[in-house]
Parts: structure tokens; sequence; C-alpha cells
């Protein structure tokens, strides 16, 4: 992977089908930063607007518990959103060591809340609250989010109906008013709903519902009540 000039890689943090994310230092300073890079250059708009919508958000936010966009570049005909590297490891990897104790629930549960009621007050949905995208520090279990590319700054909004496999979010955490077969509408609440399948996991081991494709997803989210913990 080839960063913009004036950027060392150090690793690879999660490579998609059309998008990658590194962990890079900016030689001139030292300073450590976080780098998603468009890998073709022939991307759809779609990919490309989810870069630039993920940069205008971030520009704007002032919350401790979101990363700072520092620059938005274009290289080697792809965009490349450069963000401060606030540290930690997403909670699906620290996830992968077991179960916390209560203890280390009640600190990560609190610091997630937290985290999301700065985000509210920005006036800014999430829409993508997941353990992929939530950043623990292993020390002091205190954590920030990451990932805005589908966020919205508006206070509400209206999900149209799609097939599963095209809506926004990951599936086993979005809320039923983004499957858009609710017809309501989608504000602060709808990371909330997340969150509590993220507090679930950590207490249970794993998420509500053990759906076997997309669809059942969306329907045990719709009409299933999640088991008694």
């Amino acid at each position: 992977m080839t960063l913009p000039p004036g950027y060392e890689l150090v690793s690879v943090l999660w490579q998609g089908s059309s998008r990658v994310v590194c962990r890079g230092r900016e030689v001139a300073s030292g300073d450590r930063v976080v780098i998603k890079s468009v890998l073709d250059r022939r991307a759809s708009s779609q990919t490309l607007g989810l870069v630039r919508h993920e940069y205008r958000i971030l520009s704007r936010l002032d919350v401790p518990g979101a990363p700072r966009a520092r620059e938005l570049l274009q290289h080697d005909g792809r965009p490349h959103l450069v963000m401060d590297d606030l540290g930690g490891l997403s909670l699906s990897a620290w996830l992968e060591a077991g179960r916390p104790d209560l203890g280390q629930f009640f600190r990560i549960a609190r610091s997630v809340a937290e985290r999301l009621a700065e985000l509210h007050g920005a006036q800014v949905i999430h829409k993508n609250v997941n353990p992929h995208h939530i950043l623990v520090h292993t020390d002091s279990l205190t954590t920030h989010l990451v990932d805005f590319s589908i966020s919205s700054l508006l206070q509400s909004e209206i999900q149209k109906y799609a097939s599963p496999s095209v809506l926004e979010g990951a599936l086993p955490y979005i809320s039923p008013e983004q499957t858009g077969r609710t017809y309501r509408a989608i504000d602060h609440r709808t990371d909330l709903y997340s969150l509590g399948i993220i507090f679930y996991q950590l207490l249970a081991g794993h998420p509500p519902f053990d759906a076997h494709d997309d669809l059942e997803c969306v329907h045990c989210h719709i009409a299933l009540t999640p088991p008694h913990l």
C-alpha cells in the first residue's frame, strides 16, 4: 500500500474490496496518523463520496471521542483521508480474548455512552456503531469511535425500503428504523439501539440474534425480542 508523500506506513488496520485503513506516521512531525484510502482509481462515485463525506463530518466535529480530520489528499488518482491516530484496539479484536468481567463491562459501557452523548450533542448520528468501530485503550478501558462514513448531520432522516444487501451499517447492529421497513425516522436513538446490542454481546459473549442470512437478520430486529440473559 503506497501512502501519499510525507507519510510512512506503519501497519494495515483493515482492508476491504474498495477501501483500506492504515496506521502511519507523518515524516515531518513524527505524528501518528490513520489514513483511509480508496483502492481503485476507478472507484464508484458512492465509494468516493463516502470518504469525502467522512472528511466533512470530522472537520466540523470537536469532541474527544472522535479523531480529528487533518486533510483530504488526492494522490495517485485516489482520495486519502488523513486523521489523528487516537490509538486503541478495536472492541471486536479485544473481545477475541474473551468476555469482560462486570467491572470491565461497566467501564467500557460508560465510556462508549459518553462518546455517543458527545456526538449527539454535536447533532451527529453515527449510524454504524458496532464493535469494529469502537476502539478501546486496553490500559484505561476508555474508548473512542471511528468510521463516520455514513454518519448524518441531520436530527432525523427516513431510510427508504431497500434490499438487506445494500442497507447501510453492520446488519447485526442496525436499528429497526435503519432497515427501511418501519417507516420511522432515524435519529440519535438508532445509535442507542446499536449500543444496546453491543452491551448484550459484552455480557453474553454473543449478539442477541443468531441469523443465518441478511433477510433473517432484518426480521430479527423488527419482530423478535432478544433472549433474556
